[in-house]
């Protein structure tokens, strides 16, 4: 049985890993490729799992596009 990895072991994913994971989503999801117009989801998982301060913010944008807007008064 193969180890499952956590957020503390992410950056130990391999480049082929990566690709591998992207291929699956983008066969998922019925999109064209991983990487096809502005969309590259090479470079995007690549930084987030490599990269915790890219991590950070990448999750910060997330939740900031799921929290409702505000009203400005």
């Amino acid at each position: 049985m193969k180890k499952e990895v956590g957020s503390d072991s992410c950056h130990k994913l391999s480049h082929l890993q990566i690709g591998m994971g992207v291929r699956a989503l983008a066969l998922a999801c019925n999109l064209q490729g991983g990487s096809t117009g502005d969309i590259d989801l090479y470079q995007l998982l690549r930084a987030y799992f490599w990269d915790q301060n890219a991590r950070e913010r990448i999750n910060g944008i997330v939740k900031e596009s799921q929290d409702p807007p505000r009203v400005q008064r």
